[in-house]
């Protein structure tokens, strides 16, 4: 190991600094200067940018103590610490000064209270419907419909201009359309669906309208075509006589003249001819009928030369009956009777029953028209009569308008075979 012994050591180069290339080892307990100072105990060396310089040690304060309310020194202790007031311990609304003034508590409010704190004030005065909620408590009520004759239907025509009328005016029987009453809806037109036509009330009835396959597919425009005349053989001059061996007209010789000239003349039209005499025959082309030019000393006129077509639905049976509580009496037809009892005693209805001369093998046999006439009753007052068939008597009952038992006037009866 080498030393160097000196006081000093300078770089030769302008005062520049000593390189230590190896390191610098300081001898223990040996000084380290500065400019001459070894410096005071606990400084280091630090540098300045330039140079190395002495530094002290930062002075580190005394560690931190956890602060105390009541404490009045000492770092426990709290700087500028308020005056708190007695609330902000003990939390009760009591210990508030300045407290507001709090109203009492609120009440129910009491619709029928006159004064005081339930009385409610600008109280409304309401409608009596408010409270009732009544539609006749209503003031400036409209007027509402109740009834079709509300709308004027009923009492007088309906005028639809150009527009069309539509609805369904069928029934399902001929018993439900015949408990209509045909004398009350003269004129009225309905469908029968069991049986497929058509019906329009007449006459207090119910007349069935032929179907097209009712009608003849052609209607007779020639005198032979019709089913009693026999014009085989015709031959000029002869005129139509009837044969009642065969029941049809035939030719035969004219005993009035002879040849063409003098017989009964023949017309086709829809229209009487004019200048007949007695004995002429006149088609009447509209209705397919042979008509006779009859002269019987008092009077001329055109007659059926043929018999006339059969009536369908002509009343066997027509009459009333005379409403007496309970000895109603029948007058029409001969073979009817009718008798009547209050089977629910004073205050019920009475039962008519008018027994046929014979029975029928089913009820639906035939019909009932029944129209009551009211001449003995309360003018402006209706009646509604009941009617139910049997296969040997009808039972009528009737009642008033209000639906109470009726025991005055007279039932109009017609009876009709099917």
């Amino acid at each position: 190991m080498s030393k160097l012994l000196a006081n000093q050591i300078a770089n030769y180069n302008d005062n520049g600094p000593v390189e230590a290339k190896e390191g610098l080892n300081i001898a223990l307990n040996k000084p380290l200067q500065l400019a001459g100072s070894s410096g005071t105990a606990g400084q280091y060396l630090v540098s300045n940018g330039s140079y190395p310089i002495w530094q002290d040690l930062p002075s580190i304060p005394d560690a931190q103590v956890q602060v105390d309310w009541n404490s009045t020194t000492g770092v426990t202790s709290i700087l500028n610490k308020p005056a708190l007031s007695g609330v902000a311990i003990s939390g009760s609304y009591n210990d508030l000064i300045n407290k507001p003034t709090i109203p009492p508590a609120q009440v129910q409010v009491d619709w029928n209270a006159i004064s005081g704190v339930t009385f409610i004030k600008n109280k409304p005065a309401f409608a009596a419907v408010a409270t009732s909620g009544l539609y006749s408590d209503l003031t400036g009520r409209p007027s509402i419909p109740v009834s079709l004759s509300d709308f004027g239907i009923g009492s007088g025509d309906i005028d639809f201009g150009s527009y069309k009328l539509f609805y369904s005016n069928v029934f399902a029987t001929l018993t439900e359309l015949q408990a209509i009453n045909a004398g009350t809806y003269h004129g009225m037109f309905a469908h029968v669906h069991s049986t497929g036509k058509a019906y329009f009330a007449h006459n207090s009835q119910w007349v069935p309208l032929a179907n097209e396959s009712d009608l003849p597919t052609s209607v007779p425009t020639t005198l032979g075509a019709l089913d009693d005349v026999d014009t085989t053989g015709v031959l000029d001059g002869q005129v139509l006589k009837w044969n009642a061996a065969s029941s049809e007209w035939q030719p035969g010789t004219d005993i009035q003249g002879t040849g063409g000239t003098g017989g009964a003349s023949v017309s086709v039209s829809d229209t009487a001819p004019v200048g007949s005499n007695s004995g002429d025959l006149w088609w009447k082309s509209n209705e397919g009928r042979l008509k006779l030019y009859y002269a019987d000393g008092d009077t001329n006129q055109w007659v059926d030369a043929s018999p006339p077509l059969a009536q369908s639905n002509v009343p066997i049976a027509a009459g009333y009956i005379t409403l007496n509580g309970t000895s109603p009496t029948w007058s029409g037809t001969a073979g009817y009777t009718v008798t009547g009892t209050q089977p629910g005693g004073a205050g019920t209805d009475y039962v008519i029953t008018l027994t046929l001369p014979s029975a029928y093998s089913a009820r639906t046999d035939y019909i009932v028209q029944a129209t009551y006439d009211s001449t003995n009753y309360v003018s402006g007052n209706g009646a509604s009569i009941g009617v139910a068939r049997g296969t040997s008597s009808v039972v009528f009952t009737p009642r008033r308008w209000d639906e109470t038992p009726l025991s005055l006037g007279e039932i109009m009866v017609t009876i009709t075979n099917l």
